[in-house]
């Protein structure tokens, strides 16, 4: 029990190393995202900078799980076994010690530094990392100074255990050689009748490394069963909770944007009050109007109708047009046989009033092109469970992901080319409105397409059996392989969960 002793460190070290490694990772995961920026190449020791981030991060969580493993693992320790739980140890240290020096090379060293964050390593470009975190990816730490004295603090922080670990590792090795070394003496240099006991030496031997290999099984099967089961659930249970969460917001949200179109006033009073006033004629008779309608396009009869009440009575009367009224302008109107539909908003076109627009290609249609479905047992073991394929990766996408929460404009698409810009075919009234209007109608109509082809039954596309209706359905990109965590995507088929919530 000579390994003992450090039991008590590795109770101080445990909040220390918790916060350097799950606000560590958390660091990384907010940081990384600049380097789309470009920013680690401008300022001092940028690259070197990051790389020590995410050292910091990866070891973060192992020196963690492994001091909380070893917390009582470290009484059993003897010899041999105190020997390699102190090499263990210095790893540890030496990785995080790297790590700091890595991050020193931008970071300030001192919390007064913090105080002029705003003018500490500013780039070449004059850029600042700490102003452009802040606007980014660190808004709610309360400004740049905050930041830096976060940044600082954790940094601090894991000098500290570094040190306090590499000592702690280096007396482990000094009596595991000791107690090693008298073993071999005391084991070696017993006679008995003149002879040395040569069996009795190797069966010591032998037993010390049968014992050194239950002790790792000792060790590795609870963590092994912790990482398999335990965690996968608690992913699992997390993931279900947000799934369902948000759909359930997202109904509500539908529901009341629905109601307030319902209840929405119009631009008069009256505008949205039934027309009682049945001695309100229409100044056109009806044949008349279909005649008319011969020399003129149908999208323009829509908007005349639409741009006043009293044109819509002058045209239609006070009912508006009925169902067949609106066949026979379609049918008269528009002249030729290629007539075809506004993509946005259905209404009949021809080729002397349609417009072509290059648009990108809608969020909800590259989701629908590329997302796949699972069912929950194949999520559960291929993304949840550690070993799975993406079960470090559970909801992550990577940066050349085109699925991400974000609109891409047509512009964007014509300068950038971040996707290849398609050709619509639209109404006169669809295209002149703006892009950003046209963008957000288009997202709407592929969302609501997306919503209503993913509620048909469906395969998964693992196990290639069916998905059951009341069942909850996990999406799965196809650029980045791991779980497409985005609110277009329907958690149940017929739109309710199987509680409520």
């Amino acid at each position: 029990m000579s390994g003992g002793w450090s039991c008590v460190v590795r109770f101080a070290c445990h909040l220390p190393m918790g916060m350097i490694g799950f606000s560590g990772r958390g660091v990384y995961d907010a940081v990384k995202d600049l380097d789309a920026l470009g920013i680690y190449d401008v300022i001092p020791g940028g690259r070197m900078f990051l790389s020590g981030l995410q050292m910091y991060a990866t070891w973060g969580i192992f020196a963690f799980a492994w001091n909380f493993v070893m917390f009582m693992g470290c009484m059993a320790c003897y010899s041999w076994l105190c020997l390699l739980l102190g090499v263990v140890d210095s790893m540890i240290a030496s990785s995080l010690l790297v790590s700091a020096v890595k991050q020193a090379q931008f970071l300030p060293r001192t919390y007064s530094s913090c105080d002029y964050a705003t003018d500490w390593g500013n780039g070449t470009d004059g850029r600042n990392f700490f102003l452009a975190a802040n606007e980014t990816t660190f808004s709610n730490y309360g400004g740049p100074k905050n930041l830096c004295h976060s940044m600082v603090e954790l940094w601090a922080i894991t000098v500290s255990m570094g040190v306090l670990y590499m000592l702690t590792g280096v007396i482990n090795i000094l009596i595991g050689l000791v107690q090693a070394y008298d073993c071999h003496h005391r084991n070696g240099s017993t006679y008995y009748s003149g002879y040395t006991t040569y069996d009795t030496t190797v069966n010591n031997r032998s037993s010390r490394w049968a014992g050194l290999g239950r002790f790792a099984l000792w060790i590795l099967t609870p963590v092994l069963w912790i990482l398999d089961q335990p965690l996968a659930a608690c992913r699992f249970v997390l993931r279900y909770t947000r799934k369902a969460l948000a759909a359930k917001r997202k109904d509500r949200r539908d529901g009341k944007s629905l109601q307030h179109r319902n209840q929405r006033p119009g631009k008069f009073p009256a505008e949205n009050e039934p027309d009682t006033d049945h001695k309100l004629m229409p100044i056109l008779p009806y044949e008349l109007l279909i005649k008319v309608s011969a020399d003129i396009h149908y999208v323009d009869l829509i908007s005349a109708s639409r741009s006043s009440k009293r044109l819509r009575i002058g045209l239609f009367g006070a009912g508006g047009p009925n169902p067949s009224q609106l066949e026979d302008l379609r049918r008269f109107s528009c002249q030729g046989n290629t007539k075809r539909s506004c993509e946005l908003c259905g209404i009949q076109t021809c080729p002397h009033c349609q417009t072509l627009v290059a648009m990108a290609p809608s969020l909800a249609s590259q989701h629908l092109k590329h997302c796949q479905p699972q069912c929950s047992k194949c999520f559960y073991d291929t993304y949840c469970r550690w070993w799975g394929l993406q079960g470090q990766r559970l909801a992550k996408h990577k940066e050349t992901c085109g699925l991400k929460e974000q609109r891409t404009d047509v512009e964007m698409a014509l300068t950038a080319g971040v996707s290849a810009p398609d050709t619509k075919t639209l109404c006169r009234m669809c295209a002149s409105m703006t892009p950003a209007e046209r963008r957000r109608a288009f997202e709407a109509k592929d969302e609501r397409e997306l919503d209503r082809m993913e509620r048909h039954p469906l395969v998964c596309s693992k196990c290639k059996g069916m998905l059951s209706a009341r069942a909850m359905r996990w999406w799965i990109c196809g650029q980045c392989l791991t779980e497409c965590p985005s609110h277009m995507h329907p958690a149940w088929a017929d739109g309710n969960p199987p509680w409520p919530l």
